[in-house]
Order: structure tokens, then C-alpha cells, then sequence
């Protein structure tokens, strides 16, 4: 009975540890002793989808390097599952026992912390030690094991097979290359990249998946999926299992040869046993295969990037590359003065839409031409980045008549065709009504009969006799003769100041746009609200989201396509926001981000997602400086 119970015990206890470590970040030092000035490596792993690291204050060392990010996975049956790593690289400044308070972030949905680290350090050199000159040198320390790439994550994807050179692997049976659709583009032109392991054997693992840093590109990641993509393809008359390791879209940002470094993989191959001399063990150990542990490298990837030409380049191009089309709206063309209509220009296709800039629109006197309102639809998927941008352009009549906006077009460079295109917008014809403050005030003529007059009742006799005057005091140097002297100069020199601070916020469109920041917010929020009280859900989620971009952008002047989490923390962090403020910012973003894709039960409640916003909102108002 005992001996029962203690098993139960055991397995309940296995169970348990099991479930605190899925939501348990590990930390670990390369060293736990170390010299004053000496270089360790401090490491963060965690299993699972890995979100909002916080990293502890690390105010007793100086960071050599960090945070660094790099990922472990593995694929076992056709899934794929990842290992996390957050590492630093420190140097101690001078001698004591110093404590590494927890980092925390949010692990499979679920907020955690690691434990804390204790690093001796000692008078004297017991190592390597930092010093100005020698940092270089100490920048080539290898990363931790398990890692996809040394400060950045970029695993790209292909739709076309043109290969690059693959590099001389240690078998026929198995090797790795680098895939792209293109190796000469031009700069701003969509690369598909993808990196994929051929095999003829039982392959396990990648065990270890090693990425270089992309220098000269602007990248997006295809979401990644539980299952790998796998095919079969022949080369050289040899038919290979082929696994899509990684994929993404490129697009290069300069011009010249971009160099793509050497990626590296260790796995599992499964060979046949060799001859161990006896004969007795080669006979009991026929047809038994042996797991041997492989390293595979790819050649690095060289690109020609050429500028795009200058032969009939629009004046107003902005670097658009891709093959687009464009939709106009205008919501009326008949309006009254201090009445507003809206421009829309709708643009879509594929290409670098998050590095479009809005289209030059030139605007009569007789009309104002308010901020321009973008709005992005943006999406990655196995075929490349692709979707649709909206520019809107609100008009307001300032003057009576009829008046044009002219003409304009959006330009782009089509890569297939080699020239610039141009999508014109057609001419707005607007016709302009007095409003109801230029009609001018109404004069009523009303005819009253005639009365018969009364004497003694309705006129009054002239009073005879002596009057008697008293004396007044004079005017001139009188309190208010010196109140009404003075009064107009103040009020002139009132109104002047007020006229100048008006033109100079005028001027300062920045300054403006942060002061409205938050006013323009709760616009957003309120037209949130209305939508969640008719159950319009996908609408509501949208006006937050649009509410919080809007807030970043006006108020910390962060560019639309830079709404990153990591972005979007350092932005804040940067104006001394809380973290706590920030935490709950970011978690407003993911659930408007979440909740597009999710079916409704699935995503969380609107109503506190809404409470969330408006607090954040408030709370940054007061918290950035």
C-alpha cells in the first residue's frame, strides 16, 4: 500500500513540475564567479510563445551586449517546437556579491517571472577581462546554444525555386541551402528568401538552427505554422526529401552587392552501424542504425541591388516598388461654407505598402485641407506581402464659389515592367453654398396702430421756475476715465500676444498634434463605444486599435509602419512611462489585433478591452513627458 501510494505521489509531483516549468523562464551564467572587469554571459530560456520580456536592472554591470534573441526548434512528426533565448553579454564593474533581481515576461498567454541570480565578484583578473580597447575582440563570443541568429530573428520565405549555391555538404544524403526567388532587384523590390534542409535519411531535430543578422534589408515574416512544409524534389537525378526550414519577404533599402552570411543547422542523421572487428556484434547488430549528430552550413548569399533609374522619374515619386491599382472616392461635391468632405484614395497590390507615403494633393484657397488619416491593411502570407492603404484627406469649405482639385496620381516602380506608372485621381469639381452665418441677420417691419394721445397721462408739462444744479465732480482724471484710457491698449496688446501664440502653434504642426493627441484618442474611443453598443465588434476593435496608433503617432511622432510591441515599449520608455502603463497598453494592442482573427468566443471581453484603453489613454496623458 505504501509502495503505491509513493508512486502516485511521484507521478503527481512529475505532473505538477512539469506544468510550473511550461510557464517557468530559466536563468543560467556562463560564470558565477568573476573577476572585477571580467565577461560573462547571462542567459534567459523559456519553452513556448514568448512576449513582453522585462529584463531586471542590470545597473552593477555594464552591458556589453543585449538583450540578444535567439530560438531553438525542434520538429519532431512533421511539428515544430521552439526554445526562446534572451542573452547578455555583462562585465563586472567592480568587487561584491550583487543579486540579479527576476525578468518577467508573458509565456503561453500567461504572465511569469525567473528567479534571481547571484554574481560574485572578485578582486584581481581570473579571466578575460573589459577594457575600451579590446571590445571588439570580445564582440566574437559565440552565442548560447540553440540559436536562430545573434540579435535578430530573420527566416525567410520563397514562392519560386531559383536556388543559390548550396554549400559542399558532409553527404550526398543531406545538406541545407539557401532559396530565392531573385538574386538581382532592384532597391525596394519584393525578395522571397527561404531556407531548406534536403534529405535522403531519417533526419532529426534541428537541434541547433543558426541565422546571420540581415544589414541592408527591410524583412517580413510569413507566420509560422505547428506543421513544416515538406516536398519531394530531384536533383541530379536524385529525389530528396525537402523541409522549409524558414521563410520570409526582403526588401532591400540600398543599392550595391548585400551580402547574406553563411546559415548553419545541427541535427540527427540516422546512418548504419560500422564495423566494430567482431564478427558476433556486426551479426547481433545488423540492420540497427545509429543516431549520429551533424553540423550543415549553407554558402553566404550574395545580391545585386541596383537604384531605381531616373529616366522619367515622377517628381513627386516616394519610392513605392511593386504593381499597385488605386480606387477615388469623394464623399459630396456640394457642400456649405465650414462644411467638410472627404477625400479617399484607396491604394492596393503588393509590394513595400508600409513604406507608401500618402500622395500630394494640392488644395484651392477657397478650401482647407485637414490632417491626412492612413489606414493600413497590411498582410504576409506564402505569396508575398500584399494588401490595401487608404489615405483620407478631409476638406473643409472656407469661401463661397465653385473651385477644382486639381489632378494628382500616385506613383510607383513596377519591377517586371522596368518604368514608372502612374494612377491618376480624376478632377473634383466642388461647389461651395453660403452657410447660415454669411445670410446675415433679418429685419422685421412691424406696423403699430395709431393710439389717441392722453394729456396729463401720456405727455407731462415743462416744470417752471429755478432749478437747482449740484456740483460734480470732473471726468477728466477720474478712476474710470483713466480705466477706459488704459483698457483698449490692454486688450490690443491681449489680443496680440493671443495672435502670435495662435500663429506660432500654427507653425508648430508637431507640437499641435501632440497636444490633440489625446483629444483625438478619445474621438476614436468614443466612435468605439457607440459600435459596441450595436454589437458591431470587428468595427470596435478597430477604432481602439485605430485610436492607440493614432495616440502614438501624434504624441511620440512614431511612424506608421513601426507599431511593433518592442517599438512601441522603447518609444514609451524613452518619455518615462510607467511599465506598468505600458504592460497594459500593449495588452489593449494584442487583444484589437487578436480579436480580428478570432472567433468571437474566443477573443476577450470588448467591454474591458474598452475600460483598458480609456485608462491607458488617461494614464499616458499625465505619465509622458
Amino acid at each position: 500500500m505504501l509502495h503505491r501510494l509513493i508512486v502516485i505521489l511521484a507521478i503527481c509531483s512529475a505532473g505538477f513540475s512539469g506544468i510550473l516549468q511550461g510557464q517557468t523562464i530559466t536563468v543560467k551564467a556562463s560564470k558565477n564567479k568573476v573577476a572585477e572587469g571580467e565577461q560573462f554571459q547571462l542567459t534567459y530560456i523559456v519553452e513556448g510563445s514568448l512576449s513582453d520580456f522585462k529584463e531586471p536592472s542590470l545597473k552593477d554591470f555594464i552591458k556589453l551586449s543585449g538583450p540578444n534573441q535567439s530560438t531553438s526548434v525542434q520538429i519532431i512528426n512533421g511539428t515544430m517546437s521552439q526554445t526562446m533565448s534572451i542573452y547578455y553579454f555583462l562585465a563586472a564593474r567592480k568587487e561584491g556579491l550583487y543579486t540579479i533581481g527576476p525578468a518577467s515576461a508573458t509565456v503561453n498567454g500567461k504572465k511569469t517571472e525567473s528567479p534571481s541570480i547571484k554574481i560574485e565578484v572578485e578582486e584581481g583578473n581570473l579571466g578575460q577581462s573589459y577594457n575600451g580597447n579590446n571590445y571588439s575582440q570580445q564582440q566574437q563570443v559565440n552565442p548560447p546554444n540553440n540559436t536562430y541568429g545573434n540579435n535578430r530573428q530573420n527566416y525567410n520565405r520563397n514562392s519560386q525555386e531559383q536556388n543559390a549555391a548550396a554549400a559542399q555538404p558532409p553527404s550526398k544524403d543531406y545538406f541545407i541551402r539557401y532559396s530565392v526567388d531573385k538574386t538581382k532587384a532592384y532597391v525596394g523590390e519584393q525578395i522571397a528568401l527561404s531556407i531548406k534542409l534536403y534529405t535522403r535519411v531519417e533526419v532529426r531535430g534541428p537541434d541547433d538552427f543558426s541565422f546571420p543578422a540581415l544589414d541592408g534589408f527591410w524583412k517580413y515574416d510569413v507566420p509560422k505554422t505547428s506543421q513544416i512544409k515538406r516536398s519531394k524534389e530531384t536533383i541530379d537525378g536524385v529525389s530528396y526529401t525537402v523541409y522549409v526550414i524558414f521563410e520570409n519577404f526582403l526588401f532591400p533599402q540600398k543599392s550595391g552587392t548585400l551580402t547574406i552570411d553563411p546559415a548553419s543547422i545541427k541535427c540527427r542523421v540516422l546512418q548504419p552501424r560500422p564495423s566494430s572487428g567482431n564478427w558476433w556484434e556486426d551479426f547481433m547488430n545488423s540492420g540497427m542504425a545509429q543516431e549520429v549528430s551533424v553540423s550543415l552550413k549553407t554558402q553566404k548569399l550574395e545580391f545585386d541591388i541596383q537604384t531605381l533609374p531616373e529616366e522619367n522619374k515622377p517628381v513627386d515619386f516616394s519610392g513605392a516598388v511593386g504593381q499597385y491599382t488605386m480606387k477615388t472616392e469623394i464623399s459630396r461635391e456640394q457642400l456649405r461654407t465650414d462644411e467638410a468632405l472627404n477625400i479617399k484614395l484607396t491604394v492596393s497590390g503588393n509590394g513595400n505598402l508600409k513604406l507608401m507615403d500618402a500622395p500630394r494633393m494640392e488644395i484651392p484657397e477657397q478650401l482647407e485641407l485637414l490632417e491626412v488619416k492612413t489606414t493600413e491593411n497590411v498582410g504576409v502570407s506564402s505569396i508575398g506581402v500584399s494588401g490595401s492603404k487608404v489615405f483620407d484627406y478631409p476638406v473643409v469649405a472656407r469661401m463661397e464659389g465653385n473651385s477644382v482639385v486639381p489632378a494628382t496620381s500616385f506613383n510607383y516602380f513596377d519591377p517586371e515592367k522596368k518604368e514608372y506608372v502612374a494612377l491618376p485621381t480624376p478632377d473634383f469639381k466642388i461647389k461651395v453654398e453660403p452657410g447660415k452665418a454669411a445670410e446675415g441677420p433679418q429685419v422685421n417691419n412691424y406696423n403699430t396702430p395709431k393710439q389717441e394721445v392722453q394729456v396729463k397721462e401720456d405727455i407731462r408739462h415743462i416744470k417752471t421756475g429755478a432749478v437747482e444744479l449740484a456740483a460734480t465732480s470732473p471726468v477728466f482724471g477720474s478712476p474710470g476715465f483713466i480705466i477706459a484710457l488704459i483698457l483698449p491698449a490692454l486688450l490690443f496688446i491681449l489680443l496680440l500676444v493671443l495672435k502670435r501664440r495662435r500663429e506660432k502653434a500654427q507653425a508648430d504642426v508637431e507640437g499641435t498634434r501632440r497636444r490633440m493627441a489625446g483629444k483625438s484618442a478619445k474621438q476614436h474611443l468614443a466612435a468605439a463605444e457607440q459600435s459596441l453598443k450595436t454589437a458591431k465588434h470587428d468595427t470596435f476593435y478597430e477604432e481602439v486599435l485605430r485610436a492607440v496608433h493614432g495616440y502614438l503617432t501624434d504624441k511620440l511622432q512614431m511612424q506608421t509602419g513601426d507599431f511593433s510591441h518592442e517599438r512601441i515599449r522603447e518609444a514609451l520608455l524613452e518619455r518615462n512611462a510607467k511599465n506598468e502603463t505600458i504592460h497594459a497598453l500593449l495588452e489593449v494592442v494584442s487583444a484589437c489585433e487578436y480579436a480580428r482573427y478570432a472567433p468571437p468566443a474566443e477573443s476577450n471581453s470588448p467591454q474591458q478591452t474598452f475600460d483598458k484603453a480609456t485608462a491607458c489613454i488617461e494614464t499616458l496623458e499625465s505619465e509622458i513627458s
